[in-house]
């Protein structure tokens, strides 16, 4: 009972999660225009984007640089996640195709076979 009560924990804690991720980037999204290099964003903020999308609010060059390496990350790791899975799946797949394809070589094998009993 009580593994049951975590799994439902867990499955309500990922719903929470991708409920606030896809809030996030569906009603915070927005965009700052710096040195004429325009960078696209979300996260929650107090204020307003305008119609275009460009935000009120300001960030330091530090937080940008976060935010490129953030985006860099993330785009890397879900790169290799999907190239991972992938290969895992074509493994997977053919591992399984190549052992039903052959059939087992000791069964088979001609020494092993023997005449039917003779009945006297």
């Amino acid at each position: 009972m009580r593994r049951e009560n975590v799994n439902k924990l867990i499955h309500l804690f990922l719903l929470a999660l991708f409920l606030s991720y896809y809030g996030s980037i569906t009603f915070f999204s927005h965009y700052h225009v710096v040195n004429g290099v325009t960078i696209v964003h979300s996260h929650f903020f107090c204020g307003h984007a305008d119609t275009d999308g460009k935000a009120d609010h300001t960030h330091s060059p530090k937080e940008l640089t976060l935010i490129a390496y953030l985006t860099t990350f993330i785009t890397l790791i879900s790169a290799a996640l999907l190239i991972l899975i992938s290969f895992s799946i074509t493994q997977r797949h053919y591992h399984i195709r190549n052992q039903a394809d052959e059939p087992d070589k000791h069964i088979f094998t001609l020494s092993q076979l023997r005449a039917p009993p003779i009945l006297a």
